[in-house]
């Protein structure tokens, strides 16, 4: 959000703070639903589980930009294809 001319950035910290605890909630629906298809006799054991990162709110200093926050990831190994991001943009 701009408000005068300059980043709002205590939305912005808002906005991350929720964004990793809903992220957190993920990792914890996703290992409970995990956990209900292991209990599953009848299902074949080589099928997908679920699975979302946790993210972590860092707060930096700039000396321009003063203190702000942003999210952070564990960096994943591997060959993947972006297919969407958090600014709404999609792969057509």
């Amino acid at each position: 959000e701009h408000r005068g001319g300059e980043l709002d950035w205590l939305a912005r910290d808002k906005f991350v703070e929720r964004f990793c605890k809903i992220q957190h909630h993920c990792v914890i629906v996703a290992e409970a639903f995990n956990q209900k298809l292991n209990s599953i006799m009848t299902l074949e054991r080589n099928t997908p589980r679920v699975s979302f990162i946790d993210c972590h709110v860092y707060y930096l200093t700039d000396d321009k930009r003063g203190q702000f926050s942003v999210i952070v990831e564990p960096k994943l190994e591997g060959r993947f294809e972006k297919w969407n991001n958090n600014n709404g943009w999609r792969m057509q």
